[in-house]
């Protein structure tokens, strides 16, 4: 079978980290969201299945924002593709439920994946393939978190 994996990227502008739920989180002094997305493009592009994948920027804010946002830069990179889907959510829980809403009523076909993915996340090389063949397997299983977490 050769299922797809269709990641949802919840992203908004960076300016908008001030009004993040935590404004005053602590990170490592070469983080960026650019180089977490960047991450992302090289860790599918690197993986012999990228041909898989989908790529959905659910991108909280408007047609200014997105103009103006490093995410624009990326929009006519090779693979994957990347689509822009703007909400208006204004807040974390809101952008969560709109993305939610979104998948819901998209034409997904159910033996696909669907990855939801927030903008600050780093993946190692191999996670695509990986993830694809533990679903293509015989494993038993309903979920499949690639947090690093004990």
């Amino acid at each position: 079978m050769s299922r797809k994996l269709h990641i949802f990227y919840r992203h908004a502008p960076v300016s908008a980290e001030s009004r993040s739920r935590d404004p005053n989180k602590k990170r490592p002094d070469w983080f960026s969201y650019e180089r977490c997305f960047r991450n992302l493009l090289a860790s599918v592009n690197g993986d012999p299945l990228a041909d898989r994948v989908t790529l959905t920027v659910m991108f909280d804010g408007n047609q200014d924002d997105v103009r103006s946002d490093f995410i624009y830069r990326y929009l006519n990179h090779q693979k994957p593709t990347i689509t822009i889907k703007e909400i208006s959510a204004g807040g974390e829980g809101a952008s969560i439920i709109q993305t939610l809403e979104y998948v819901d009523g998209s034409t997904i076909p159910d033996q696909d994946l669907v990855y939801f993915l927030e903008n600050d996340y780093f993946h190692q090389p191999g996670w695509l393939s990986k993830v694809l063949h533990l679903f293509d397997s015989d494993i038993d299983r309903d979920y499949v978190t690639l947090y690093d977490h004990p």
